[in-house]
């Protein structure tokens, strides 16, 4: 029997919404179920994240059996046309249950995530319920249908409201000797950290790469890695612990994107799901010698392990998550190996991947650290989900060839875009601002500066840029550079969540060595950095800057300036001078 044919016109929360019902013949005869029908809130509704958490849509549903053996099953579908790899949603309710609410933010996500709409569109979705339920021991199937007109958009995630990280890692040590570091070593440092850098507002410690990532002794149970290294005793969740005993937080460097090799082909299930690790991989696929699996984004299983990544770092303790490698997932280009090293990837793929990354990230007040980024568009992908961005060439040797020297000025198109950190910092300083992507200018090592003046303008300028403070110096190699992190005056900036902006972004212009900027109590800051290898005479008139006259203190001398119109220095070759203008 085909029950078809009538229509419902329901008014619901003031729209008019309507559905057609049909039945399941190959299963059963709906007849007893006839008065089995579903509402929809509104026929058409636009989405918004500036709205995100509001209703976007009510699904109910009456009529019916009432057994116990009822069971629903709605799904959310493209109606019509939909490109080939388009999916549903789907949810079970059981009886008693009448009603489903979505957020737009929740709709939104089924749309673009369960029906793999890539992009701001506009689609009519289809709304099914199946009712399935027992009458006088015969089985029945109804199912009712309603279709929405739905505007969506592609998140971003411009606004945030973490301080800049002030941390330290193992960097240095891992350069130097090209190894892991040993968990004494580790120790030692994070209770040196504790000891020196902890009051002056360095309260994280984080991990760096040269770890385990293809064994499965370092993986848990569902092959996400818990420990830096197979000579480590303790995993994430002890050195949390540890580190929180000291006051301190964890950090962790990994990337949600890499599957080992061992967990794929172990059969392994994705936590949640009985999906096989191996179906989210191609371990056969391009990638020119390097030893990255990178999950296949259109595959089923691959969210639950990005997601799922994640939340395993936040639930082991960590508060940060240094994100590495990302060039090479996005596109497979490297400016040094022509030929690549990995495909192509639809653009969708490395959008989505960071924007599930950073709901992750939000979800658990997590900091999300992206580097080795193209940066394609002045960052246009990553500076709307990454927390921040790396910016420049890494430290290696450190010195002050590669924090200011290095092909200076000259500009490539993709990772890396500037070889050294002055001049990235000056450029991306176009799209950093309060509550915007933060620049990461990559780890300090304070050791292999030649002047006390080459290390006042390195913590200097990570400072004054709004940037990431990461110190990589060691408890036995810092020796009396120490000092230049131990400046309350100029670490008071990043706890204001001041970021400064140089007169000119091209790092060619004279101009894009002073830097300004204003603290939330209407104090401003000027830095003048000399970049040269000779002094530099400068003349400071504040109201050529549009200051106001006030008590100005030099923030390295720690001491109040004669009040006068004009302030003359003589800069030492690669020093700087930090001014603070309070108001009178």
């Amino acid at each position: 029997m085909k029950m078809i044919g009538y229509l419902y016109a329901i008014s619901l929360m003031g729209s008019l919404c309507v559905s057609s019902c049909e039945s399941d013949d190959a299963r059963s005869d709906a007849g007893p179920l006839s008065d089995f029908y579903l509402t929809v809130s509104a026929g058409a509704v636009q989405l918004s994240q500036q709205n995100a958490a509001r209703q976007a849509l009510e699904i109910a549903w009456s009529g019916g059996a009432d057994d116990r053996s009822t069971r629903y099953t709605l799904e959310i579908g493209i109606d019509g046309e939909a490109p080939a790899d388009a999916g549903s949603w789907s949810k079970s309710f059981v009886r008693g249950e009448r009603v489903c609410v979505l957020t737009q933010e929740e709709l939104n996500r089924i749309v673009i995530d369960e029906c793999n709409v890539r992009k701001s569109a506009s689609v009519r979705l289809k709304v099914k319920l199946t009712m399935n339920t027992s009458v006088h021991w015969k089985l029945y199937s109804v199912a009712d249908s309603a279709y929405v007109n739905c505007s969506l958009y592609t998140p971003v995630y411009p606004e945030q409201r973490h301080k800049a990280p002030m941390y330290w890692s193992p960097y240095e040590y891992n350069y130097e000797k090209n190894s892991y570091m040993p968990e004494d070593e580790w120790q030692a440092n994070i209770d040196w950290v504790a000891a020196n850098l902890k009051n002056y507002g360095y309260t994280l410690v984080s991990t760096d790469g040269w770890m385990t990532e293809h064994d499965l002794r370092v993986c848990n149970e569902y092959g996400y890695v818990s420990r830096a290294s197979i000579n480590w005793q303790h995993d994430y969740a002890y050195w949390a612990d540890y580190c929180r005993s000291k006051g301190l937080q964890l950090g962790i460097y990994g990337n949600p994107l890499w599957v080992p090799r061992e967990v794929a082909q172990s059969g392994l299930k994705i936590k949640g799901t009985d999906i096989p690790v191996a179906n989210i991989v191609d371990l056969n696929e391009y990638r020119n010698g390097h030893q990255y699996n990178w999950v296949q984004l259109d595959r089923e299983g691959a969210e639950a392990w990005v997601r799922g990544y994640v939340d395993h770092y936040a639930e082991m303790g960590a508060v940060f998550l240094r994100v590495d490698f990302l060039s090479f997932y996005e596109d497979g280009k490297d400016r040094f190996r022509p030929e690549g090293v990995g495909p192509d990837r639809p653009d969708w793929m490395y959008e989505t991947a960071l924007r599930w990354m950073r709901e992750q990230c939000d979800k658990h007040d997590m900091f999300l650290s992206v580097a080795m980024n193209h940066a394609y568009g002045d960052a246009a992908v990553e500076r709307n989900y990454a927390h921040s961005i790396r910016v420049s060439v890494d430290t290696e040797a450190g010195g002050w060839e590669r924090f200011s020297a290095l092909e200076r000025g000259v500009h490539y198109p993709m990772w890396m875009q500037w070889m050294n950190p002055f001049d990235g910092l000056v450029y991306f300083s176009r799209i950093s601002g309060r509550g915007r992507v933060m620049l990461d200018g990559d780890f300090i090592r304070l050791n292999t500066m030649a002047s006390d003046g080459e290390c006042r303008s390195v913590v200097s300028l990570n400072v004054i840029a709004g940037g990431l403070v990461a110190v990589a110096d060691c408890h036995d190699t810092a020796g009396d550079r120490l000092r230049f992190y131990q400046n309350r005056e100029l670490t008071a900036l990043v706890q204001d969540g001041f970021t400064g902006k140089p007169l000119s972004d091209d790092p060619n212009d004279p101009q894009s060595s002073v830097w300004t900027g204003e603290l939330t109590d209407g104090s401003r800051i000027v830095a003048v950095f000399n970049r040269e290898s000779q002094p530099l005479e400068y003349t400071l008139t504040p109201s050529e800057l549009g200051f106001t006259s006030g008590v100005v203190r030099d923030l390295w001398e720690h001491r109040n300036l004669p009040q006068q119109s004009s302030y003359e220095f003589d800069i030492p070759a690669h020093d700087c001078v930090v001014l603070k203008i309070s108001k009178p």
